[in-house]
Parts: C-alpha cells; sequence; structure tokens
C-alpha cells in the first residue's frame, strides 16, 4: 500500500491522489454495502421520527397552553378596562357634581337676599340645578338639613318629597344620602331597579354647594348607571372571546396540518435516505477518491474541513491519510475562521458606528427642534414661568416674570426670588417642598408678591414638580398669573352692590319721609288759609320752610337712589354749564371760573334742576377744596365715537356727551377717592356735611343713564368727568308758559276720587281737596277706588292716584280705570319722583304728577293744569243737563 505520509505539500499531494488506485477489492463490496446502507438507514430514520414525534408533542402542549394564556389575558385586560372606564366614569359624575355646585354657589351669590321659593321659580335654576348626566342620568338639588326633602328633581313627584321614605328601598342609596345629609361630600353605588324589572347598578355622588340660601345648606346630587361608562369594556370582553374562538380553531387546524407536513417529511426523508444510503455505499469503498476530492474541493477555495467519514475511522494507512488530512484543513479552516471573524467584526463595528453617527444626529435635531418649540411656548406665555431646582433657587425665568417683576434671568439665576412677604416666607416655601416631595401640584393658589421696585400683586400661582430621566425630582415649574385687575373688579362689583343696597333703603326711606312730610305740610296749609293773625302766619311759614328743608334731603336721598328726575325736557347742558357756573362765581369770588364749552354739544334729554344740583354739588365740593381760593375749569365736549367701547355704544346709541369740572385745590388720597360716592362719607368736620352730595350727584346722573367718575392726585387737584346719553329730539322752545298759578281762594267745583293706603295721607289730603272746594271720594286701595270708580264714575271728574301702594298698585289701578273708562282722568301722587313706571303711565296718558309733600296751592295749580291739559272744566251749576265729560284735547 502506498504510503502518504511523507507527502509534503498540497501540490504533491494532488498529484499522488490523481495517480491512487481506487477500485476497491471485489469480494467485500457487496456485503460492506449492505452494512453501510443499513447502518445508515437506521442512524438517519431513528432521530426523525423522535424528532418528528417531539414536534407534535411540543405542539399539541404549546397550543394548549397559547390557548389558555391568550383566554386568560383577553379576560384580564376585559376586565382591567371596565374597571377603568368605571373609574373614568364615576371621576366624569364626581366631576359634574362638583361643576354644578360651583355653577350654583354663583347663582345664589348672585340672588342673596331672595328665598329659596322665589330663586326656585326662575328657569335658569332650574336648568343649572337639573342636568343631564351620561345618556341617562342626571343632577338633583336636596337640602343638607334633618328635613331630608328633595328640593330640584327630573321627576316632578320627587319634588320637596321626603327621601328617608325610600331608605327601605333602596338602602345602599340611603347609605350614600345619609352620610352627605350633613352638607359632606360622599359618593357610592347602589343597586336600581329599571321598569322592566332589571337590576342595575348606579353611581351618585352627593357634593354641598359652598353659598347657603336661608342658612340652609343645598347639595348636588348626580347620578347614572355605572354600565354606562363600562360599556365599550363589555364589547371588547365579547369581541376578544370571538378572536379566541378562532384562534382555537386556527391553531386546531394548523395541528392538523403539520401532522400531514409530518407524514410527508418521513416518507421523502425515508426515500432521500435510501437513496444517499446506495451512493454512500458506493463510494465507501473508494476512499482515496472521496479524499483526492476533498483535498482538489478544500485547495480550490471552498473553504469547509474535510470530514471524509468513510475513511477517517479506518485503521489502515486511509484512515491515518484521512485524519492528517482533517486535521490539516481544521487547522487552515480555524485560521480562515478566525481570519473572517476579525474581518466581519470589523465590518459590524463599522457599520454599527455609522448607525450610531446617523442616530445621533437625529436625536440632537430632534432635541433642537424640541427646544425651540418650548422657548417660544415660554416666551409667549402671558403668565410668568420660573423654573427652580431642588433648592427652590431659579434655574430659569421667563420674559413674562422679568415684565411683571422687574427681575431678569440674570439676576436671579442659582438664587431665590426675593418677592415674598416676610409674613408669608415660611408657609409658601412649606407648600413648594410638599410640592417637590410628595409631587403634589399647587393649583390657583391666590397669594400677594412683591416686585422688584416694591410694588405688592395680587397673583395666582400653580407649580408642579418635574422629573429627570430617571425618574428623580430635577426641580420645580411655577407659573404666575397677575390677577390685580381681577381683584379689583371684584371690589368694585362688591362695592357696587353695596351702593346699590344702601340706595335702595335710601328710596324707601325718602319716599316713607315724603309721606310723612305730606301730612304735616297738608295741616299747615290748611292752618294757613285759616290763620287771621300775623304772627301765626309767620309760624306757619317757618314751619313751611322747615318741611322744604326736609324735602330737599329726601330729594337727595331719592338722587342717590336713582329716583331723581322730575320733569325731563330736552335741553342744552352748555347753558345749564354756564347758569350754574356764574351763579357760583357770584357766591364765591375768589374762585375764578373757566369756560370751554363745544359750541355744537348735542342736546340731551333730563331734568336739568337735577342736573343743576349735581353741577352746585361739584361746584362746592371744588371750592372746599380750594380755601384760599384757585381755578375751577368747566368744559363740555362730544365723545367721538372711536374714544367709546362696544359696551358704551349700547349705553349711548345716539352719541355721548361729556362734562368735566377740574380745580386745582388740595386733591383726594386714593382712599378716598375709594369712598367718595359712598352715602354718608364726607371728609368735613361734623355739621358741616351730610355726606348726601356726591352720593346724591351719582345717583341722579346714574338715574338718567350716564356715568360719573374721578381723578386726583393730592397737592393738585381733583377732575370729575360726567357722561350722559345724547338725543336726537329736538330742543324745546321757549314759548309761553300756559300754566298758571292757582289761588286756593278762587274754589274748585266737581268730584274727586282720592286715592291713597296712608290713612294719614288719605284724611290731611281730602281736608285739602274740600277746603279747595272739591267733593271728595275716598279709597284706601287699589281695589277699594276700582270698586268707588265702577259705582259712581259719571259723577267722577278726577282721580288723584297713589303710586306706591300694597295690593293693586298705581299702575294696575290705573290700568283697571282706564279699561271702564278711557276718558277717565288721572293724576298721579307720590313720594318718589318720576321714575320708569310714572314716566310711563303720564305716556299713556296721565294728565299730570304731583310730588309729595305739595301745599294747598301746588295741589290747586296741579289740579287745574291736569283738567286744562285733559280739555276739562268743572261741571257748571247752571246746566245740570250738559255733559260732565269733554273729549280730550
Amino acid at each position: 500500500m502506498l504510503s502518504l505520509m511523507s507527502v509534503r505539500d498540497g501540490g504533491r499531494l494532488r498529484s499522488a491522489l490523481q495517480h491512487l488506485d481506487m477500485t476497491p477489492p471485489e469480494p467485500g463490496f457487496a456485503a460492506t454495502a449492505t452494512r453501510f446502507r443499513r447502518s445508515y438507514m437506521l442512524a438517519a430514520a431513528l432521530p426523525l421520527l423522535t424528532f418528528v414525534a417531539l414536534v407534535l408533542i411540543g405542539v399539541t402542549w404549546e397550543r394548549g397552553v397559547l390557548s389558555e394564556r391568550f383566554a386568560a389575558a383577553n379576560r384580564e385586560q376585559a376586565d382591567t378596562a371596565e374597571r377603568a372606564l368605571e373609574s373614568v366614569g364615576e371621576a366624569v359624575i364626581r366631576n359634574k357634581a362638583r361643576d354644578v355646585a360651583g355653577q350654583l354657589a354663583i347663582y345664589f351669590r348672585m340672588h342673596r337676599g331672595r328665598s329659596f321659593e322665589d330663586m326656585r321659580r326662575d328657569p335658569e335654576l332650574q336648568r343649572l340645578a337639573v342636568q343631564p348626566v351620561g345618556e341617562t342620568g342626571y343632577t338633583a338639588l336636596t337640602e343638607a338639613a334633618d328635613s331630608y326633602a328633595i328640593r330640584l328633581h327630573p321627576n316632578p313627584a320627587l319634588v320637596d318629597h321626603d327621601m328617608r321614605s325610600l331608605a327601605d328601598g333602596m338602602p345602599d342609596w340611603w347609605r350614600i344620602v345619609e352620610a352627605g345629609i350633613h352638607g359632606r361630600e360622599a359618593d357610592g353605588r347602589y343597586q336600581w331597579v329599571d321598569p322592566d324589572g332589571a337590576v342595575r347598578t348606579k353611581y351618585m355622588v352627593t357634593t354641598p354647594v359652598a353659598e347657603p340660601v336661608d342658612g340652609v345648606t343645598f347639595m348636588v346630587s348626580a347620578t347614572t348607571y355605572v354600565d354606562e361608562f363600562s360599556a365599550p369594556a363589555i364589547a371588547m370582553r365579547r369581541q376578544s372571546d370571538d378572536i379566541l374562538g378562532r384562534f382555537q380553531r386556527h391553531l386546531a387546524q394548523q395541528w392538523v396540518l403539520l401532522c400531514a407536513l409530518a407524514l410527508v417529511v418521513l416518507a421523502a426523508a425515508a426515500g432521500l435516505t435510501y437513496v444517499l444510503g446506495n451512493r454512500a455505499a458506493r463510494r465507501f469503498i473508494a476512499p482515496i477518491d472521496e479524499m483526492a476530492a476533498a483535498v482538489r474541493a478544500f485547495g480550490g477555495g471552498v473553504g469547509e474541513p474535510m470530514r471524509l467519514p468513510g475513511v477517517i475511522d479506518r485503521r489502515d494507512e486511509f484512515g491515518t491519510l484521512a485524519r492528517a488530512l482533517r486535521q490539516m484543513s481544521q487547522q487552515l479552516r480555524e485560521l480562515f475562521s478566525r481570519l473572517e471573524g476579525r474581518l466581519e467584526e470589523l465590518h459590524r463595528t463599522r457599520e454599527a458606528l455609522e448607525d450610531s453617527e446617523r442616530h445621533h444626529k437625529a436625536l440632537y435635531e430632534e432635541a433642537r427642534r424640541t427646544e425651540s418649540r418650548y422657548r417660544s411656548l415660554i416666551r409667549g406665555s402671558a403668565d410668568a414661568i420660573v423654573m427652580l431646582d431642588t433648592d427652590l433657587r431659579v434655574t430659569f425665568v421667563s420674559p413674562a416674570f422679568t415684565r411683571m417683576f422687574g427681575w431678569t434671568d440674570e439676576d436671579l439665576n442659582g438664587r431665590r426670588i426675593p418677592y415674598i412677604p416676610p409674613e408669608d416666607q415660611a408657609a409658601a416655601f412649606e407648600r413648594l417642598r410638599r410640592v417637590l416631595g410628595d409631587g403634589d401640584k399647587l393649583s390657583g393658589q391666590e397669594c400677594q408678591r412683591m416686585t422688584r421696585h416694591g410694588r405688592v400683586l395680587d397673583v395666582s400661582i400653580s407649580a408642579s414638580r418635574f422629573e429627570d430621566h430617571e425618574g428623580r425630582p430635577a426641580g420645580l415649574l411655577v407659573i404666575i398669573r397677575d390677577i390685580s385687575e381681577q381683584k379689583r373688579i371684584e371690589a368694585e362689583m362688591h362695592r357696587l352692590e353695596r351702593v346699590k343696597a344702601i340706595g335702595t333703603l335710601a328710596g324707601g326711606i325718602a319716599h316713607d319721609f315724603n309721606n310723612l312730610l305730606m301730612v304735616i305740610q297738608g295741616n299747615v296749609s290748611l292752618l294757613q288759609a285759616r290763620a287771621e293773625h300775623d304772627e301765626d302766619r309767620a309760624r306757619l311759614a317757618s314751619i313751611e320752610e322747615q318741611i322744604e328743608s326736609g324735602a330737599r334731603l329726601t330729594s337727595q336721598l331719592l338722587g342717590y337712589a336713582r329716583k331723581g328726575r322730575y320733569d325731563v325736557s330736552v335741553a342744552n347742558l352748555n347753558d345749564t354749564i354756564r347758569n350754574t357756573g356764574e351763579t357760583f362765581r357770584r357766591t364765591r369770588k375768589q374762585v375764578r371760573v373757566h369756560y370751554d364749552l363745544a359750541p355744537d354739544l348735542a342736546p340731551v334729554e333730563a331734568d336739568f334742576s337735577r342736573i343743576e344740583q349735581v353741577l352746585l354739588n361739584l361746584y362746592l365740593n371744588a371750592a372746599d377744596a380750594m380755601p384760599e381760593g384757585g381755578d375751577l375749569w368747566l368744559s363740555s365736549r362730544n365723545v367721538p365715537e372711536d374714544e367709546l367701547g362696544s359696551q358704551d355704544r349700547d349705553r349711548y346709541p345716539d352719541g355721548c356727551v361729556e362734562l368735566v369740572v377740574a380745580d386745582t385745590g388740595v386733591g383726594m388720597a386714593p382712599e378716598v377717592v375709594e369712598q367718595i360716592f359712598d352715602p354718608f362719607f364726607t371728609t368735613k368736620d361734623m355739621g358741616r356735611g351730610t355726606g348726601l352730595g356726591l352720593a346724591s350727584a351719582f345717583g341722579i346722573v346714574d338715574g338718567h343713564g350716564g356715568t360719573i367718575g374721578v381723578t386726583s392726585v393730592p397737592g393738585q387737584g381733583s377732575a370729575f368727568t360726567i357722561r350722559l346719553p345724547a338725543t336726537g329730539k329736538a330742543v324745546a322752545g321757549d314759548g309761553p308758559d300756559r300754566r298758571r298759578a292757582a289761588d286756593p281762594e278762587d274754589g274748585g267745583r266737581g268730584t274727586v276720587l282720592f286715592v291713597d293706603d296712608e290713612d294719614m295721607v288719605l284724611r290731611v289730603g281730602t281736608q285739602m281737596l274740600e277746603r279747595l272746594g272739591y267733593t271728595v271720594i275716598q279709597a284706601a286701595g287699589g281695589e277699594e277706588a276700582v270698586e268707588r270708580y265702577r259705582a259712581g264714575g259719571d259723577d267722577i271728574d278726577l282721580v288723584l292716584l297713589d303710586m306706591v301702594m300694597p295690593g293693586m298698585s298705581g299702575s294696575q289701578v290705573f290700568d283697571t280705570l282706564r279699561a271702564l273708562d278711557p276718558h277717565v282722568a288721572v293724576l298721579l301722587s307720590t313720594g318718589y319722583s318720576i321714575d320708569g313706571r310714572v314716566a310711563d303711565m303720564l305716556g299713556r296718558g296721565c294728565l299730570g304728577y304731583v310730588q309729595k309733600p305739595y301745599s294747598l296751592a301746588t295741589l290747586a295749580e296741579k289740579i287745574d293744569q291736569a283738567l286744562a291739559a285733559g280739555g276739562r272744566a268743572p261741571p257748571d251749576p247752571a246746566g245740570p243737563d250738559r255733559p260732565r265729560r269733554l273729549s280730550p284735547g
């Protein structure tokens, strides 16, 4: 046998292999091939069968595990979704209850003084209290008191119903109601039986309204079905079950397909093994050819190690050669593998570096865009934004913070902001540390902060914690909103509400006081008519002067109560300014009066005696502010339309006239300016002022639909600005006055129906009318007046009608009398002045108006004017058949 161990290189090896005789001995060929084929079949088939069996067993087991886990995951996901949706629904119901409670608190504050029964008739309260919740839920209003009463409910049958009667039927519901009956928020679930008998779960929240009414706290209850919110989760559960069924059917189909595929693979493997076994057997006897082919293949660059399975186990020279060749090929393969691995590693490293570079470039660009976007948002925010580190030191302040407080980012970087008042510092830092430590958000905390220049601002502060990339607290984001203007407006609204309330009280007092003065004035007038001695007449005249003084005081009260319009006419305001200014100049010669009046000033419709009162009050206040003399500037102008806001345009549809009264006096401090129009507020010494002058001026101007304001600088003077609505009506002419002074001694003729609810006024008025010669029919109220007129209207020439009465008001009596007799003659009388109702009645046919208190002469004059205005005259005694009523005009 040829020895190959001496071969030194591949060339010589390939040459030797080419000349080697590869023909095996003939006698052993069949036996060797048969043994090889049998061993090959067993070695190949048994592992394949085992592998297929294990695969089928594993697939079957995995199919069951996957089905069970998929089903469990679907059930868990559906349960989690259902719980989450129910939690969201409960939060929606809770927020709805609190929102309705907030709206009702605002409504109750706006209607303080009204009883709940009065407010309950308001559709707006019903709309606020009963609102939908979800698809079928609702809100209701109950009392948080021992009455256990439902006050507003979408089911009218339950309104004013005692909730305790429902406790036995719905114990879970009653536990929620009972927990919140003392004004505390409560919530929970309870079972509800639908009309079809189905039992469903509802969730209810009951929360208190912050504003009590008549000392009673009301509770807002919000409820709806829980499954309204979990319906999507239930649908998802059914969909998941359907998907699971389809998945299990798919697994079953795949298992059957796998079994069929396994059988096909086994059949193909058996046939292939048989064919390959024959080929291997033929090659087994030709190891030289196999080794030569392996050497050629390896040397040709295939790169795979020489396996030589039919030769390497032999114990002869062929086996030794095969082992040597395999060792050589393995060493070469390992060398080439290390080289290829190193090259592949270098290639992967280069690709990784390139990918990393592209990724970091993309991250950098995204971070740059994000930073630019957030910087734009922060710089454009109207609220001040501050970022603090964990030591509460500044890391960033926005431009809005600089505009609001004066400090820049460079001023405060790394420092604490010195804007907290000393008395609030401990509490403020404690709140911020709690936000930083617990992660709780601070929202809308109202407090005061100081600017760099010492000015105190009212602010609303919100703060939240932000974290680093590892989830650790990194600092605080603080947002500060300036609410100083909002606070100022709220204070102004409270002041106006207080002024309105005092005005209403003042108007009522003035009305009652005028009725008292009416009784005194009437008796004085009667006594004057009968007085025979000059001394008696002088004393009565002194009493009458005091009555007039009291009437002037009530006139100021009525002016403050916005009931100060008596005799309305159309005129140019410049004439009133000039006349009052000249009158004032003659009495206060140390004050120099200057005029700057617009020649084309638009006319106004006003009671110019009231406007004169306003101007004289302002002049006198200016004179008091200039005890050593000074300058008083009076100016007027038409306000251009571009100076009027949208609300002013609605207030002044025909334009606006402005009057300014400015002085060079001592001026006023800001705290005085804030109270200058309050009633009974005065800076004068005791006995020198009533505190009603500017208050009545405010009421008179407001009653004319205008505004009055003041600006003042201590040491420089004050300026009062009045704006009144202009009118498109023509200025009234100065024609002859048709009125005449009536003489009580002339005597009147005819019958007067005198209507007044005050007994003393009724008695003295009757005596005055009788003194004037009229026959008087008394009526102590509206209903009685209608009955008296219905019974004897043909004999009544005039109705003297009080405006304000209990029961039927003067306006209602007038309408009823007009329905009975369209030509009825009515003269109005009241302790108030001309307001909207009186002006409306004058426009609808009343013949005149007499203001209490009135004298005998004034009453005679007003009756005479009323009869003349209606084209009437007292009945002629000489002609009993003459018609008593004349057509108007």
